[in-house]
């Protein structure tokens, strides 16, 4: 009796996880890259040479140790505080 509930629940769930790990990330990243190449093709963020501390400070973006690179990007919102 055992075996006759298990076996439908591991067969279902081997079927899922086949179709929602792999299948359907495959069929939207290949929707993606037909419809919108541009974007599926990488990052949206912009290819200007922006100091790594400044896409991972923290939210409010006024961090005090950050780095002589970063300074000048946050000079005109900082004196405007």
């Amino acid at each position: 009796m055992t075996n006759n509930v298990l076996r439908p629940l591991v067969v279902l769930f081997a079927l899922l996880s086949v179709i929602t790990g792999l299948i359907y990330p495959m069929v939207v990243t290949g929707v993606g890259k037909i419809v919108l190449p541009k974007h599926a093709a990488g990052s949206l963020i912009p290819t200007a040479p922006i100091p790594v501390d400044l896409m991972t400070a923290s939210a409010s973006g006024l961090d005090p140790e950050i780095s002589p690179a970063a300074a000048p990007y946050q000079v005109n919102r900082v004196a405007a505080a």
